[in-house]
């Protein structure tokens, strides 16, 4: 039990705080934590020469993983530089992600392979597997006019994104094509299988054909199950 004198003390040292009856000193506690808490706004990411990985102001999620495999940036290039730059990233939620380069000058084609260590769902990792392949000429003549295909670069329709972006899990394609005076870019969510196209949307069997094309030249087996 509190003393007389105790409780007191105890009532002056309340009223010397100097909240009236109908005052809460804690009824906007909430409201400035949560403004003290929101994030900034998200800068592009940059490459090593400090190049952004986007054309755009905001960047998709994508550019962390390729600042870990430590790959440039394809839509800043140098000044003078003759290639044809082709590269597909690939990050599937539950698996490694993986970027597959193709540099074309003139009769000579190499691919860059890197893998991380992480998951393209989750934290990327460190690089895992590294590789550099020589490519024959017809080959990398094939994969180049793939990619130059104007029906690849097709901007998506508004049921296309709306499919998209209802997909909670799946796997982010990213198709990139540099060349001296000229970037394209298109990003896919797990592109479906005709049969599993909702009606409206366009077939994705040559994307889909062209990435087993890349990763079958760049030494990956992947189950069908785990090609998504």
């Amino acid at each position: 039990m509190i003393s007389p004198p105790t409780l007191a003390i105890l009532l002056l040292t309340i009223a010397s705080c100097g909240w009236s009856q109908d005052e809460d000193p804690f009824a906007t506690l909430g409201e400035r934590s949560i403004q003290q808490v929101a994030p900034a706004p998200r800068k592009p990411a940059r490459d090593s020469t400090g190049n952004p990985f986007s054309q755009v102001e905001t960047d998709s999620w994508s550019a962390d993983y390729l600042v870990a495999m430590g790959v440039p940036s394809l839509c800043v290039r140098h000044q003078g530089d003759p290639k044809i730059y082709i590269r597909f990233t690939w990050l599937r939620t539950f698996h490694h992600p993986i970027s597959i380069t193709l540099e074309v000058h003139g009769d000579e084609a190499m691919l860059w392979v890197i893998e991380l260590s992480g998951k393209g769902g989750y934290d990327p990792g460190i690089v895992a597997s590294e590789r550099r392949l020589s490519v024959a000429q017809d080959s990398a003549e094939k994969l180049k006019k793939s990619f130059e295909m104007p029906s690849l670069w097709t901007p998506l329709s508004d049921l296309e994104t709306a499919y998209f972006d209802s997909c909670k899990d799946g796997a982010l394609w990213l198709f990139e094509y540099s060349a001296p005076q000229e970037y394209r870019r298109i990003e896919l969510l797990s592109p479906p299988d005709p049969q599993d196209a909702i009606a409206g949307m366009r077939d994705f069997t040559q994307h889909r054909a062209l990435v087993k094309s890349l990763l079958g030249i760049s030494g990956f087996s992947i189950p069908e199950t785990d090609f998504y």
